[in-house]
């Protein structure tokens, strides 16, 4: 009986100990939350002081096929900014029905002040959140979209507007007449970030839509500057899916896709230039949904840390106080001709013993008429 006692002793002594263990913070389940949540206060602190030293909100341009999760990236960005399931973003499975028919903005990252409790970091300074706009992409990437996407880049076209207005005016006036439509920017909707939105389960990269993207904000003006400065990030969502599956299957991804998510990941580095710097510019994402509505906090850092890196602004490039010449008509014209001259004098010293007599006087002939314009726009110089 001593034995019994001194051993129901030793268990209760043991239950205190372990108790004591959890309250103080040093079991290891403990110990990981606490330091999961000390992440999280630290990236809301770095937000709201990224909040209070901005001078314009940022605008986030989210582009991706229908269904990549781009309107699960934005509920998972409100969670974890207020810590309550506040879809305002509607999400699908990528079907007819869940195509984002407007161009759809949500400004503060689509919270209001009202979402936060009164004891919250960011309370009272909502107003200097991002913009994120959520915009279907087309993987064909059509010169139709591309023109639409400039437009929107360029702050052209207002939020609400529909897609499918859009693309039944390209339809009736041709491609290019946008422009005339909507012919005043708004400086607050100019696009600073773009963010593809790429579905990690997908057997093929939108390359159609990067490369096109890429050709957009390539633009320049006639000085040479360009048009649109933006940088470019990459999120791969749905990536609880995807580790769930090699976790049960090693070669999942591989069978699915014919490529490693490491492969993947080096691949939309090379396609994007972003080789030196892709942990900064891709993020690893899984979003709040109907089937993981808990509090996550490794959603949370991950979602905290993508709108921390979206709210840091470009540092201000010098600019040269000196302008391009203007070119005059007759300047331009002199340059048109003499290079045109250039061709024909190629063209000929490489051909010209392959050509028959009455091709050859042609060619002089063009040529005689070239020089004469050439000389008779040296006279009115």
């Amino acid at each position: 009986m001593p034995l019994i006692y001194f051993l129901v002793y030793l268990n209760k002594v043991e239950y205190g100990l372990y108790r004591i263990k959890y309250a103080t913070g040093r079991h290891p389940r403990v110990a990981e939350k606490s330091r999961k949540n000390g992440d999280i206060i630290k990236l809301l602190k770095e937000i709201e002081s990224l909040c209070q030293r901005s001078k314009q909100s940022e605008v986030i341009l989210l582009v991706g096929d229908v269904g990549a999760g781009k309107s699960s990236l934005v509920n998972t960005v409100i969670r974890a900014l207020t810590e309550q399931h506040l879809p305002r973003a509607k999400t699908g499975k990528g079907g007819a029905g869940s195509k984002t028919v407007t161009l759809q903005a949500f400004n503060q990252c689509g919270v209001n002040a009202d979402d936060f409790k009164d004891d919250h970091d960011l309370k009272g300074l909502t107003d200097m959140l991002p913009t994120l706009i959520d915009f279907a992409g087309n993987s064909i990437c059509q010169k139709e979209y591309l023109e639409i996407l400039e437009l929107i880049l360029g702050g052209y076209i207002p939020t609400g507007t529909s897609s499918k207005f859009l693309e039944e005016y390209q339809r009736e006036f041709g491609v290019g007449k946008l422009s005339r439509k909507f012919n005043a920017s708004d400086p607050a909707m100019k696009v600073t970030k773009i963010v593809f939105v790429i579905d990690a389960q997908s057997c093929s990269l939108p390359k159609a839509l990067i490369e096109g993207i890429q050709r957009a904000i390539q633009q320049h003006t006639a000085d040479g500057q360009l048009k649109y400065h933006c940088d470019l990030f990459v999120v791969l969502t749905k990536m609880d899916v995807t580790d769930q599956e090699t976790k049960l299957d090693s070669t999942a991804s591989v069978k699915q896709s014919g490529v490693s998510r490491e492969e993947r990941e080096r691949e939309l580095a090379e396609i994007l230039t972003i080789e030196g710097a892709l942990n900064d510019n891709l993020f690893r994402w899984t979003s709040y949904h109907d089937k993981n509505t808990e509090q996550s906090p490794q959603i949370d850092i991950v979602a905290l840390t993508f709108l921390k890196t979206m709210m840091q602004q470009r540092p201000t490039v010098a600019r040269s106080s000196v302008k391009p010449k203007a070119l005059l008509p007759k300047e331009f014209i002199q340059m048109r001709v003499e290079k045109i001259l250039d061709d024909a004098w190629t063209y000929g010293c490489r051909n010209w013993n392959s050509l028959d007599q009455q091709t050859q006087f042609i060619v002089w002939a063009v040529l005689a008429g070239c020089f004469i314009i050439f000389l008779l726009s040296l006279s009115y110089a």
